[in-house]
Parts: structure tokens; sequence; C-alpha cells
């Protein structure tokens, strides 16, 4: 989980550093399952003794035997001592006071800052098999969290403790938290008791873990780490942690996952989901009923602790767009245009990878409107250049070499893409690759492949274009793609043969000759290129003098 901060919470917050020790809080172990949580130096532990109070009382529910049960006692209680089962009390009993904000500057706000501590308690184990409840049940055990009083009788100056129950061996277990000595929260609260009842809910939060199997921890983002901080307000716990409440409380969601695998979902639809542990995603996919605009919305609760990504993907798992936060908030929003019938989907997660809790995801689409169709949307695509700038560039070709290329037309709208006819002219031809012939119609998300040649007949530039003629938008529509190729001639090629053996070998036997008689044999040069070939008279090698000069005949 990220650290937990509400959205409100988290703009009127003002951070405050801590500037010396007598500002940190410290987490002390007094036995094998006894854990002491944030001691305080500067408390003066006065000794609190029960007088004429009897036990409080509640309104009582029952709850399924199924869940463990979190019981957070606001209204104050004698305590007797359960040692073994709990930790030692050393003595009978201890009085806890009922929960007041008096000293802390809050007085009369005690139930909002109670209800702000549910909800943010009952975030924070929003993933596992418990009940957080302020009722006390009436049957079966329960963990209790006593919340109240300045913890004056506890050994040394603390403001709350556990009984660190390893492996959640018991489901009674009991802890303190000790209000009326959080001064220094309440001052760094800027007189805002919705952020006072988040640092609260911090220390109930740990102190509860302890009941169900959690030690601490060396990380200062996560709630079980042994120092409660000013700043930062939002703790949660770290994935080590998530992992071993799976396993001492169970999840709600079987197997521990509620969106494990992709769920579909309508484009009109709204989610209630979970990011279970930190490193959780949860996947829905959608088909657009209709052509347009797209809005997939998430929302937490203003106590939850996730701090969201959203994330699409088209159908070939290519990624459309992503957004983590939202007009400055946690929260993510994405508006993305969608083509009917195309398949998304839409990835929940947490940014970084460092939060968890719930969400409500929000799908808001275009309609198909009781059954009307969007017209037919022609999409072209090539294999030149830029794929869809509709320009095929062929480059230079000799004159009687030829060059293939392809492009590809797709129906992204909804009615048929009735395709008349696909035409050009010049030095261009146009078919389509499979070697069909005739009208062709494409359903939505279909596509064909067309083969334009390119064979120059003449040297020179040659421009032209496709023409493809079809119902694209729902009308008779022209759609033009460019053409262009230079052709070149072949460059002078020369080719020489003789009357003399074989015509081609580059030789000429005369034979043998009488002193003063001579000989002529004929070579003939031709030109096999394109451009003229250029031949200087042939000269007598000086080697060779019986050789006269060639003529040319």
């Amino acid at each position: 989980m990220l650290f937990r901060q509400s959205r409100e919470v988290r703009k009127r917050k003002k951070v405050r550093s801590r500037k010396s020790t007598g500002n940190k809080f410290v987490l002390e172990q007094l036995d094998k399952r006894v854990l002491l949580s944030v001691s305080t130096d500067f408390i003066d532990a006065a000794e609190i003794v029960a007088d004429d109070f009897g036990m409080a009382t509640s309104q009582e529910a029952a709850f399924d035997s199924a869940e463990q049960v979190l019981y957070l006692d606001f209204d104050g209680a004698i305590v007797y001592n359960n040692y073994p089962t709990d930790y030692d009390l050393h003595r009978n009993y201890v009085y806890v006071p009922p929960f007041t904000l008096e000293g802390l500057g809050f007085s009369g706000q005690e139930a909002n800052a109670i209800n702000n501590v549910m909800q943010f308690v009952q975030e924070d184990y929003a993933a596992y098999n418990i009940t957080v409840t302020q009722e006390k049940p009436t049957e079966g055990g329960f963990s209790t969290i006593y919340i109240g009083g300045t913890g004056g009788y506890a050994p040394g100056s603390v403001i709350g403790r556990a009984t660190y129950d390893v492996g959640n061996s018991s489901d009674t277990n009991y802890g303190f938290v000790y209000s009326e000595v959080m001064v220094m929260f309440a001052e760094a609260s800027n007189d805002d008791v919705d952020v006072f009842s988040e640092y609260l809910a911090n220390v109930i939060t740990h102190e509860a873990a302890h009941t169900f199997g959690l030690a601490h921890v060396n990380d200062t983002s996560a709630i079980m780490n042994p120092f409660v901080p000013i700043d930062p307000l939002t703790l949660s716990f770290r994935s080590d942690s998530e992992a071993l409440l799976g396993i001492n409380l169970g999840y709600k969601s079987i197997g521990g996952d509620d969106y494990s695998v992709v769920e579909s979902v309508g484009v009109n639809e709204v989610i209630s989901g979970l990011l279970e542990r930190r490193a959780d995603t949860d996947s829905f996919d959608f088909t657009a009923d209709a052509r347009g605009e797209m809005v997939v919305d998430l929302d937490t609760t203003v106590y939850g602790n996730l701090d969201s990504v959203l994330s699409v993907y088209d159908g070939s798992g290519n990624l459309i767009t992503s957004n983590d936060d939202y007009n400055g908030q946690d929260d993510s929003k994405l508006v993305f245009n969608v083509s009917q019938g195309a398949n998304y989907t839409v990835v929940v997660s947490s940014s970084g990878g460092n939060s968890s809790g719930t969400y409500s995801l929000t799908f808001d689409g275009p309609d198909g409107g009781g059954g009307e169709v969007d017209p037919a949307l022609i999409s072209i695509s090539d294999s030149v250049g830029v794929a869809d700038d509709l320009a095929m560039d062929f480059g230079t070709l000799t004159v009687g070499d030829n060059l293939i290329k392809t492009f590809t037309i797709s129906n992204d709208g909804g009615e048929n893409l009735v395709i008349n006819s696909v035409i050009t002219a010049g030095e261009f031809t146009v078919v389509p690759a499979d070697g069909s012939s005739g009208v062709i119609t494409l359903a939505n998300g279909q596509s064909k492949n067309f083969n334009v040649t390119y064979a120059p007949g003449n040297a020179g530039i040659d421009n032209n274009s496709v023409v493809i003629n079809s119902n694209s938008g729902g009308v008779n529509t022209a759609t033009t793609i460019d053409l262009d190729g230079i052709g070149q001639l072949a460059p002078s090629l020369i080719a020489v043969s003789d009357s003399v053996g074989a015509a081609d070998d580059l030789a000429m036997d005369f034979g043998t000759l009488t002193l003063g008689q001579s000989l002529v044999k004929t070579i003939t040069v031709s030109n096999n290129g394109g451009t003229d070939l250029d031949i200087t008279p042939a000269i007598k090698q000086v080697n060779y003098p019986a050789f006269a000069y060639c003529t040319f005949s």
C-alpha cells in the first residue's frame, strides 16, 4: 500500500518535519508476546486508579464466525489482566477512560473523529477477512483496541501498546492507544480534526496489526515502522506485512485477488474493486458500442490508501494512453476515442507499485443508440515512408524493370465498408493482393491489402494516384493515394563479337601468313545499354607493329 492520505486531507495538511528526538516516537519490545508502540520521552506517566467506574457498555452485535473481528472501544472500560494469553498488565486491571479530544484542541468533535478513524482503519484492513467495528460483539473471539487516556499505568511512557500474537494464534487479544498524549500530532494537524483522525488511525492500525501477528519493519513509509512520524501523514502496510496479513487473516476475495483474470464489462458500468497488495493489478476489457469519446474514471474514498494508475490498451495489446494523477489528485482518469466494435483493456495498478486499496471504476462510453450503427470509415496505411500519409514514393527505377509496393484498406467504422473500385493509370497498376476482383466489402475491423506496381516505360518523372471509391462516412467518397516514381534509361553496355572462333571470347587468331601477305578479319561492337555508347577508334598495340589500325565499316 502507498501512504494512505485522503485527497481532501492531503490538500489541507501542513507538513512539519521532526526537528529532534523529542519528536520521534519509538516502539519497544517487552517480551516475546508483547510489543510496545510509540514510546514518548516527554510524557509524564501518571498512575490512573479505577475508582467508581464500572465496565463501559455499548450496543452489541453478533458477527460471522468465519471472519475475525477487530473491536475499537472508544467508550472507556475496565480491562482485566489476561496474561499469559495477552501481555501482562502488571496489575489485576486498568481503567481506560472514554475517548475525548478536550485536551487536544478538538473539544466537541469526538463523533466526527471516531467516524473518520473507523473508516481509515476499515480501509487499512479492506483486503482481509476481518470486520472492524465499534459495536462490541456478543459472541466469539475478537481483538480489542481501547482508545483513550494517557496510559499512565503502562511500564514506561508510551502512546500505544498491544499483544504481539505471533502467527495470530488467538482471536482474542487486546491493545491500547493512549490518545490523550498525542499532543504533538494535534498541533501538527493545524486545527483540522480530519488530519488528526488519520494520525490516530495510524496508531490504532499499527497496534491492531500486532494482535494479528505483525512485527516491526524498518521502513519509514510503513505503518509497522518502529517510529510514528509527523510527516508523512499517510502510512501503510509494506508488501511483506501485507503477505503475512493474508496468511494470518485470509483475504476477503477468493484467491486473494478480486480481479485476478480479465473481467468483461459494459461501456456504461461502475465497478467496485480492490488492489489487495501493492503489486496487484486489476484488468477489465470492453467492446465499444459506437464510435466516440470514452471516459474511464477511477475514484478512491477520502479514507483510502490507493494512489492509482490507469492504462488502456487496444485489441493488439498496444498502449493507447495512461494516467497517474488527474488534476493534481491521486485518482486517475482516462479520456480517449474508441471505434465501434473494437476491443479495449483497462488496467488498474498503483503508482510505482507502492499502494493498495479500494476504488470505484466508472466506464462512460458512447452508446450504440438502440441499434443505430456508425457509418463505415475507411483507414489506409502503406509500406512506404509514413504509414498513413496517403503517399507512396517508388524512387528511381530503370526502364523495363518493375517494383511492387503494398497498401492496406481497413474499416474503422460500424457499417460495412463497400469498395466499389480501386483504380490508377499511367505507369502504375493496382490489384488486390489476393487476386480477387469486383466490389469488395469489409466489415468493422476487417482489412484488405492491395499491390501497386510501378513499371516505367520511358525515362522521366511519373506522377499519378490510386483512387478508391467507397461509402466511407455514409456517402460516396473518393480517397486518393499519391504515387511518385522516376524512370531512368539503363547505362550504355558494350558487347563485342568477332568472326574468329567463339564470337564472344574476345580473342582473334589470324593463323600463319607469308611475309608481305595481309588478312582482314572483323569484330562487331554493340551497345546493349539504354544510353549512347561512345567508341574511340582502336589503336594497334605498339609491341605488335604487324597489326594495323582498325577501321570502321
